[in-house]
């Protein structure tokens, strides 16, 4: 999708009549040859900056919901998607939503068609789909993908909420602990010389600790600068990414809440593929596909492999 561009355009139709609407291309080039198709002749062009906040996955999820409602009605799938087009108040959805129609009346598969569009629906959106077309129940695999995706946005507000306090407690008490090196002890050091005392040794420790911390600070900041960087090359290597995943996985209770968030993911869709009629290794290729942390793709490659072996 990071190629695709959106166009508002204006032009003359064939039977004579002004028109406007808004289209995905890639290109200049691309948009004039697909307004030819339809055609339009164009008499003026815009490109229309991305507003990134309208691809949140409770837009998404919503989307998704109404369109199983639509299925559930009777309508056929381009038609859902033509009549969502016209009633949402986004123009950025209403275009998507249209070359999402144009690209079924194609014969292009609805699953297929959401490939170059993974920053509005990810992996797992494209793999319920697919199951829901291999099965002929794609409104009851809709229906479920919102509910999921609803399910998983409450438990991560709830842990946002809950995380909200410990962070607040924990920046006030760095905030305090930086106070005290900086102004509180110099104070008690400056009493202690005055009455030519040395210093108890855990002072003296965390004294010299405040003097490092304060020369060095530079220091610090362009080591964790350096830390970023190296960090954001390194998520480019699926091995990093397995030792990533890993260590986070062994936090004290954000690893639970990970690994419970994609045990979820995981058994949802190997629930949904079972009561479909779908076979478990086919099941299990699902789950692997909507995956994208290796470590995950390399635990379901591993289950997969032991299962076709008996």
């Amino acid at each position: 999708m990071a190629s695709k561009q959106l166009w508002r355009w204006h032009g003359i139709t064939g039977d004579g009549n002004a028109q406007d609407g808004m289209l995905w291309a890639e290109s200049r080039t691309l948009l004039l040859m697909a307004l030819q198709q339809q055609m339009v002749t164009p008499l003026s062009l815009k490109r229309i900056a991305i507003n990134s906040a309208q691809w949140r996955g409770d837009k998404s999820a919503e989307v998704i919901h109404q369109l199983a409602t639509l299925l559930k009605a009777g309508l056929t799938l381009s038609e859902g998607l033509a009549l969502l087009a016209e009633q949402h108040p986004s123009k950025q959805w209403q275009a998507l939503l249209q070359s999402l129609a144009h690209d079924l009346e194609q014969g292009i598969a609805f699953s297929n068609a959401l490939l170059p569009w993974s920053e509005v629906f990810p992996p797992l959106y494209q793999a319920m789909i697919r199951t829901g077309e291999l099965t002929g129940k794609l409104d009851e695999c809709c229906f479920e993908l919102a509910r999921q995706q609803k399910a998983q946005r409450q438990l991560t507000d709830k842990v946002k909420s809950a995380l909200r306090y410990p962070i607040i407690i924990l920046a006030m008490a760095i905030m305090v602990v930086v106070a005290m090196l900086h102004f509180v002890l110099p104070e008690f050091a400056a009493i202690y010389k005055t009455f030519n005392t040395p210093l108890p040794a855990l002072t003296q420790g965390i004294m010299t600790l405040a003097d490092f911390s304060g020369e060095w600070s530079w220091l610090l900041v362009l080591f964790g600068f350096l830390l970023a960087i190296a960090n954001k090359l390194l998520m480019r290597r699926p091995t990093w990414l397995i030792v990533r995943q890993k260590l986070l996985l062994r936090i004290p209770i954000m690893g639970s809440l990970m690994r419970g968030q994609k045990l979820t993911q995981i058994f949802t869709i190997l629930a949904l593929t079972q009561s479909a009629g779908i076979t478990f290794l086919q099941g299990v290729e699902s789950v692997r596909e909507t995956m994208r942390c290796p470590y995950w793709v390399q635990l379901l490659t591993q289950i997969q492999h032991d299962i076709s072996n008996g």
